[in-house]
């Protein structure tokens, strides 16, 4: 089989769709990813895109493209993955084996994407639809025994092949509810099975915030020559010169730094983690003791298509204050006590009725949660004897509040998987004005914060209560030493 560079200018294979000028810098990028002689232009290209001096003479066995939006990058993907397949590899493989190669995708929706361009390029050779044997939804299998198939982000069902190439598309954007690092637990799951057949591991994605592994990989290896691992980054005009320039200047007006990301392959310079990992940690190895102050209750409801619906119990507990103490109490450590969590979809009606249930259990009468669905809540709950009430904050708000005790390692986390998920997921942005920093999701499918926003809310409450009911429980403490003169 020709080097993906020849294939893609060759009519019987990849040619009719790649062979053009728009292309002509994707071609080189192929050139680059197989160690192959550059041409004085190509090499002058080679030394922006990966900030190295001295080009590859052999092909890099591991390599990440940091490529702007609209560039076509997935176009590209497909057509390494296809590539890859109709390789043969069966003097390398077991009785009965084949060797795979997975195009690993952000969602269905991008790997539906990926596997049309797949069938595209195989309906446009029929050199390469002679070697089909079989298509479906999301496999395409060759009769020298070689399987293509998309996947989504699950580092769980992607052990066991023999791998060929893995392709990872907009791994930059992946997100698992279980995990908040799928890239880098895929990366770790997949790397053993390339070993058998000397396969590649290529990850092309936009980039996002400055962290996960595409991210590492960029510190850790761009323009450095004496690595073994090719970093590929460019913008919109080396990949795609056909983009009408108003378009971009558009998008710098609106929003300079994700104008960056999109269109210039830069990472986000305003995006960081809410929580760094160790706070989380802290959380969860926390420890309780002190004066437990009565529990409280925060509700995340959704309509029930889509979001998940959640509901967060605690309390917060006072240090123990002793006769010769002086001087004002220390902050409350806050402690989560449930997390009670229904995935989507379900029906929102019965899901009031079980957390209220629950709330009666721990004798609770009233739940605090955002303004979603107004009036419908209020009186979903009130039909079960709880008194719904908005929260004073937004979400957001919220979050920030938390900062501090969190950073105090004043808080107790329950080990929930998908709450500790969330919260390592959460995303901090400035907002414009002056107004202060916004935290959520990350935007994309897969993405929430249901959990973590009870949590959150719950938390939040039980450090305000404390603060109204501090003067009475200190006020208690000196009664209780026979001191009201001082205490009046």
């Amino acid at each position: 089989m020709k080097p993906l560079y020849e294939a893609m200018l060759d009519p019987a294979l990849f040619g009719r769709t790649f062979a053009g000028p728009t292309f002509a810098n994707w071609r080189t990028v192929a050139k680059i990813m197989d160690g192959l002689p550059l041409e004085a232009d190509e090499l002058a290209l080679f030394r922006e895109l990966t900030g190295r001096e001295t080009a590859p003479s052999a092909p890099a066995r591991e390599a990440y493209l940091i490529k702007p939006r609209r560039a076509g990058g997935t176009l590209f993907a497909a057509a390494v993955g296809l590539h890859a397949a109709l390789q043969d590899y069966r003097d390398r493989l077991g009785p009965g084996e084949l060797a795979t190669v997975a195009l690993i995708a952000s969602d269905r929706r991008q790997a539906r994407q990926l596997m049309n361009y797949v069938k595209g390029l195989i309906a446009d050779s029929p050199v390469i639809a002679a070697e089909v044997t079989n298509i479906t939804a999301e496999t395409v299998t060759f009769a020298h025994r070689v399987q293509l198939e998309v996947h989504t982000t699950s580092f769980r069902s992607t052990r066991g092949y023999s791998y060929a190439v893995v392709v990872c598309d907009e791994m930059a954007f992946w997100r698992d509810e279980y995990s908040a690092n799928p890239d880098i637990e895929l990366i770790r799951a997949v790397r053993p099975g390339l070993a058998n057949l000397g396969g590649r591991l290529l990850g092309l994605s936009s980039p996002h915030a400055r962290r996960g592994h595409l991210f590492d990989m960029y510190q850790r290896h761009f323009g450095n020559d004496a690595s073994d691992v090719l970093i590929v980054k460019a913008q919109h005009s080396q990949l795609n010169p056909t983009i009408d320039p108003k378009i971009i200047e558009r998008a710098m007006a609106e929003d300079p730094e994700a104008a960056r990301a999109e269109w210039f392959g830069e990472f986000r310079g305003d995006v960081s983690q809410w929580l760094p990992d160790e706070l989380i940690d802290a959380a969860l190895e926390g420890r309780t003791g002190g004066r437990k102050q009565s529990e409280v209750a925060f509700v995340d409801v959704s309509g029930g298509r889509h979001d998940a619906s959640a509901l967060a119990i605690a309390h917060a507990e006072l240090p123990e204050r002793h006769h010769s103490d002086a001087g004002p109490l220390a902050p409350p450590r806050l402690v989560l006590d449930l997390l009670e969590h229904v995935k989507a979809p379900h029906e929102s009606e019965a899901v009031v009725e079980r957390f209220a249930k629950i709330l009666k259990e721990r004798h609770l009468h009233k739940v605090v949660g955002d303004r979603y669905g107004a009036e419908w809540v209020v009186g979903a709950f009130r039909r079960h004897g709880i008194e719904y009430k908005a929260a004073e904050l937004a979400k957001s708000e919220i979050y920030m509040e938390l900062l501090a005790p969190f950073s105090d390692r004043r808080v107790t986390l329950l080990n929930d998987k998908r709450l500790v998920t969330e919260l390592r997921m959460l995303e901090r942005k400035p907002r414009a004005g002056g107004k202060a920093d916004m935290v959520d999701h990350p935007a994309g499918a897969g993405s929430h914060d249901d959990a973590a926003n009870a949590c959150c809310g719950a938390l939040w409450l039980a450090s305000v209560r404390p603060v109204a009911m501090r003067i009475s429980d200190d006020a208690l403490d000196l009664l209780s030493t026979g001191t009201r003169g001082r205490f009046i």
